[in-house]
């Protein structure tokens, strides 16, 4: 693999869960595993063709990785290092790593011969099971104290001897599994175990796929992929993305990740070129740094593998892109990626405006930014301030003020105020505007000047200043309602003068009162009775409810002693409001006028009857 900065090292990490399971023999090679087993103190396997074999470890089985370029896997060997195997493609565990454990797995030519070792304690014998293949050597031949007729199985004496025991797959057959099983005292001996006399703990098992030809070094689509990386550290894995997306702004960089594995999941190793192309005017590079153009490639002029390799797409101008990027291995596709660059400020809106006061530090209404193909724009990432759209670049537009407002400005108090805290991502912030004077309504407005110098103006929003709330009055959103069905109850507060009241001073600093008849269930801005304190919009509160079952005509009471305190000059007092509620279907009254009508309607039709029978 290519040498990489150090903050682009990836780590993979795989969880192997440990247990133990406890096997009675009687015949052992009926056995079947219940959970996985490890050895702690065991070596792990090592990767294939390594000049370095595991060390044999007691009681744990392993591979022998090394690899025979003759064919020839050990003469009576007595050290795992003068082994070998033939034809061995792949091997691993199902956690991904290579323990020597219950959960080993590996891939073999049918023509090979895989060759595994253990090592006895002083005082554990041992026994390795074969299933779907036949054991075809072993050594050294002391330390084999039984072996099966069928050769399908030997015993180990418990001498701390090194084992070696080389397999070959049956005929015809996909699958193969060895085992090995250690004896739980002393007092047990290999034939012992071989015999199913005595039982034994079951501390290694390799499950190997047997196939006719190999697909090692043969790039698999399956098994590879390109992914999305942290900008600041490969935090992706084989199949996962994690919790890195594909789009930023223009300034900045998205990495990418290149999973290269053939059918074996083994890295892909090999001379060629790693090709990568970008549409919509995207670069890219296969290196930590930005690219000089839309297609990059990385030659491989000696065997080396491609697996883990960087990719860098950028975005060399301030427009918004969006862009599929392509990844190849000699010619054939090992996956794409589709990555978006929000671009400079095209658009600023202003909404939502409170009604506000003089002297207000609460003045607010929201800004957002959008770049020219209406993509979100952002003024941080994180909490920290985004180089390409900094909020920084916002300010007050005075061409647009009113006659009551004096100034317009980012908003420093609440700067967190809409923070999506799921991205840490600031999408929407909020500018303060100053009263200084109460009347009717006025306009503000902002412009954003990019990095780039380019001017933006927002929208001239309405805005309003006006006084605290010395009155207020209360209805419903009708009249009637049906019973269960959900009313709207609004309290709208006045000023002085009649105008809507501010949304700055709060209106329930002492007990309030909504006396609600009737009610199932209510949702509002505050409890239906308390000092709960809540936000007046446009200066007023809305309380929601499902109302009751009972007809009839209900007035509530509506008391807010704060404002009723502050409006004693104007005789201030408690508001009602009325609703009535029918049952939604025909009252007896209505059933008795309908029968009526019907009768007076029966006796016209008899008396024109009557009057052409009289006239023939």
């Amino acid at each position: 693999m290519s040498t990489k900065t150090l903050r682009k090292r990836i780590s993979l990490v795989a969880v192997f869960a440990l247990g133990s399971s406890l096997i009675s023999m009687a015949p052992a090679q009926a056995n079947t595993i219940s959970a996985a087993t490890i050895i702690a103190a065991a070596a792990n396997n090592t990767t294939i063709a390594s000049d370095t074999n595991p060390v044999p470890s007691n009681g744990a089985l392993n591979i022998v990785s090394e690899l025979s370029a003759t064919g020839v896997t050990f003469v009576d060997a007595t050290a795992a290092i003068d082994a070998k195997s033939v034809g061995l493609l792949a091997l691993g565990d199902i956690a991904g790593t290579r323990v020597a454990g219950t959960t080993q797995t590996a891939t073999m030519l049918s023509t090979g011969t895989l060759t595994v070792v253990t090592r006895t304690a002083a005082s554990t014998a041992s026994m390795i099971t074969v299933t779907g293949g036949t054991i075809v050597n072993r050594a050294p031949v002391a330390a084999i104290t039984a072996f099966a007729a069928d050769s399908k199985a030997i015993g180990i004496t418990a001498s701390q001897a090194v084992a070696l025991v080389g397999i070959k797959p049956d005929s015809g057959v996909t699958s193969m599994t060895v085992k090995l099983f250690n004896s739980n005292t002393s007092s047990v001996t290999g034939p012992e175990l071989l015999s199913g006399e005595k039982s034994g703990t079951l501390t290694g098992q390799i499950n190997v796929t047997v196939t006719a030809a190999s697909a090692a070094g043969v790039l698999d689509a399956s098994k590879s992929g390109v992914f999305y990386a942290s900008e600041t550290s490969f935090d992706a894995t084989a199949t996962s993305d994690g919790s890195n997306t594909g789009s930023t702004d223009f300034s900045r960089e998205i990495s990418l990740l290149v999973r290269a594995r053939d059918a074996y999941s083994s890295a892909i190793t090999g001379i060629g070129i790693l090709s990568v192309s970008a549409t919509g005017g995207a670069y890219v590079n296969v290196a930590s740094s930005a690219g000089t153009g839309p297609t990059a490639f990385l030659a491989r002029t000696v065997a080396e593998d491609i697996d883990g390799e960087e990719i860098t797409v950028s975005n060399p101008t301030s427009k918004p892109i969006a862009s599929t990027v392509t990844v190849s291995w000699n010619g054939t596709v090992i996956g794409t990626k589709t990555v978006g660059f929000s671009g400079e400020v095209a658009k600023v809106t202003l909404s939502s405006p409170v009604i506000g006061k003089t002297g207000g530090s609460a003045n607010l209404a929201t800004y957002a930014l959008f770049d020219a193909a209406g993509n979100q724009v952002y003024t941080k990432y994180n909490g920290s301030t985004n180089n390409a759209t900094p909020a920084s670049g916002l300010a007050g537009d005075a061409a647009l003020y009113g006659t009551i407002v004096s100034a317009v400005a980012k908003d420093s108090t609440n700067p967190d105020s809409d923070l999506n805290l799921s991205t840490g991502v600031l999408t929407k912030g909020k500018v303060a505007f100053s009263c200084t004077a109460l009347g009717g309504s006025t306009t503000i407005g902002v412009t954003y000047i990019n990095t780039s110098g380019t001017t933006v103006k927002s929208n001239a929003l309405p805005v309003s200043c006006a006084g605290d709330a010395v009155s207020y009055t209360a209805s419903y959103d009708k009249a009637t309602y049906r019973s269960g069905e959900i009313a709207t109850l609004t309290v709208q507060f006045l000023d002085s003068k009649g105008r809507k009241a501010n949304d700055i001073t709060d209106v329930e600093t002492g007990n309030h009162t909504v006396s609600i008849a009737g009610v199932t269930a209510i949702k509002g801005p505050s409890t239906v009775s308390g000092t709960d304190s809540a936000d007046l919009d446009q200066g007023a509160l809305k309380y929601t409810y499902s109302v009751g079952i009972n007809e009839g005509g209900y007035a509530n009471k509506i008391d807010f002693p704060t404002v009723n305190t502050a409006g004693a000059s104007i005789s201030t007092s408690a508001a009602t409001a009325s609703l009535t509620v029918s049952s939604g279907g025909v009252s007896n009254a209505e059933v008795l006028k309908s029968i009526v009508a019907l009768i007076a309607s029966i006796n016209k039709q008899i008396q024109a009857l009557q009057k052409l029978i009289l006239k023939r």
